[in-house]
């Protein structure tokens, strides 16, 4: 048992093989003490390895609620952490979590080169992939690193399901500070600039996206039976209960983009090789390759991206409620059970202007 640094809520550390959890005074750590050391843990469950608490939560039904994108985060997130998979999961403390959160840094995406492979590259080539390797290394951003907290959470959760702890200590753990908000939406002039290189499929994707309101794998996962041509239409939808299987009405402005990609051969609406468009695929390799191509600016000074794939989802939401679309209509379109959520988390970017327009309503 210890006391942590600082002013803190719960300062007191009860340890025995593992972390316990945090206490508000020593009294209660040793309660805590005590009551660990009465119960009886069978030995298995003692030995639990974090490798063997993550593959338990693979077959949870905590993890089978998760949304696609959910368990796609996760999977990421264990990456950074599977270097402790062979550990006891009781020996793992928190100061061993936010060691790892703390040195996490952005992995590299080129691929390392052979002494051979080196001498094969042209001189250019070589140049490039030595410019790549000497660049330093980034911080893992807030969002990495969130995404890797709450999987420890997940974790604790399964440790208290299979009744290894009573406590889930994540809470501890501490993120960076996160920059302001400042991702931002499709301006009037950048989509003119879209329109005005229509003929990129990349674009089309794009404009697209900005026309639906779907979510990224909901229209690169989105197979061609969903899409009837006739009545100008697309029924597909994940995440939640409201969001699945709603019927989005293909507008006149990118029926030509979506026929150009009907037309082509294969089972999904956008694909490669006979296969969906991976997020990652589409983001890196379509997405931010042709803003930058357009002269779209989609990072802010910090080189953060602020225009991201999902902001034109945002768009999209933000046109409609500009644009006058009623409640009913945007809740069912967009895939919300309430038009309040459209409002929260995807109205961010209604201008100062168009606020004062709404006002000024309300003097007539």
């Amino acid at each position: 048992m210890y006391k942590l640094k600082g002013n803190r809520a719960k300062p007191w550390v009860a340890y025995s093989g593992g972390l316990l959890g945090t206490y508000a005074t020593a009294g209660e750590a040793v309660e805590a003490l005590d009551r660990y050391n009465a119960q009886k843990l069978p030995a298995d469950r003692l030995a639990f390895t974090i490798g063997d608490v993550w593959k338990s939560f693979l077959n949870s039904p905590a993890w089978a609620k998760l949304s696609d994108k959910g368990k796609e985060g996760l999977l990421v997130a264990w990456k950074r952490i599977e270097p402790l998979a062979g550990r006891r999961a009781l020996s793992v403390s928190v100061f061993d979590w936010q060691e790892i959160l703390d040195t996490a840094t952005v992995k590299t995406r080129y691929k390392a080169r052979s002494a051979a492979e080196l001498e094969a590259m042209k001189p250019s080539e070589r140049k490039r992939y030595e410019a790549l390797c000497a660049q330093a290394e980034k911080p893992l951003g807030y969002d990495g690193k969130n995404r890797i907290k709450q999987l420890v959470s997940h974790l604790y959760d399964e440790m208290i399901r299979l009744q290894i702890t009573k406590e889930n200590p994540s809470g501890l753990l501490v993120l960076p500070v996160q920059s302001g908000k400042t991702k931002r939406n499709f301006t009037e002039q950048e989509k003119a600039v879209l329109m005005q290189h229509d003929d990129d499929p990349a674009v089309k994707i794009i404009l697209i996206y900005i026309s639906t309101g779907f979510r990224l794998n909901e229209l690169l996962k989105l197979e061609k039976e969903n899409i009837d041509m006739q009545a100008r239409t697309i029924t597909g939808g994940s995440k939640t209960e409201a969001g699945r299987d709603r019927v989005v009405p293909i507008l006149d402005s990118i029926f030509p983009y979506v026929q150009y990609f009907y037309d082509l051969p294969g089972k999904y609406l956008i694909e490669k090789n006979g296969r969906p468009l991976t997020d990652d695929a589409f983001r890196r390799g379509m997405f931010y390759p042709t803003l930058q191509k357009l002269g779209i600016n989609y990072q802010d000074e910090s080189g953060r991206n602020v225009l991201t794939p999902h902001r034109a989802r945002h768009t999209f939401v933000a046109d409609s409620i500009k644009g006058g679309v009623s409640p009913e209509a945007l809740t069912k379109i967009a895939g919300y059970s309430k038009y309040e959520t459209a409002v929260d988390k995807y109205a961010d970017d209604l201008g100062v202007e168009y606020l004062r327009e709404e006002l000024e309503k309300k003097r007539q």
